[in-house]
């Protein structure tokens, strides 16, 4: 039997992550995508076993906004910021970073265990599922 899969939560607008998407799936990576800031808040309340998430949005504002509640949801879960900055952010990417960089600063970043304590997260999670 094989390594899990590390699921990903691929945030963005549809033309600057389809690349990233192509790039994470030939690397056996499962993808969770939000188009939106939306819909990427409800993907990572409703996916509990999320182990990295990616943002990537044309203004950066909408990336860091992003950023932020999401680390407050869950401070655990890292996440990985392209063409923006944001001290949430556990690691900081460009265009220019190549796939390889990208797989590496992924394997760094999920690579620090989570703590067994309970987030806000995953008590909102389980207030909607009950």
């Amino acid at each position: 039997m094989g390594r899990p899969r590390k699921m990903v939560l691929l945030a963005g607008d549809e033309e600057r992550i389809s690349i990233l998407a192509y790039l994470l799936k030939t690397n056996c990576f499962h993808l969770i995508r939000a188009s939106d800031p939306l819909e990427a808040e409800k993907q990572f309340l409703k996916n509990p076993v999320i182990d990295l998430v990616i943002i990537r949005f044309m203004n950066p504002d909408t990336s860091v906004q992003l950023t932020e509640n999401l680390k407050r949801l869950d401070s655990r879960v890292p996440i990985i910021l392209f063409e923006a900055s944001s001290d949430a952010a556990n690691a900081l990417l460009n265009k220019s970073n190549s796939a390889g960089e990208l797989l590496e600063t992924i394997k760094d970043v999920t690579r620090r265990k989570r703590g067994p304590q309970m987030t806000l997260k995953r008590q909102l999670s389980a207030a909607l599922s009950s």
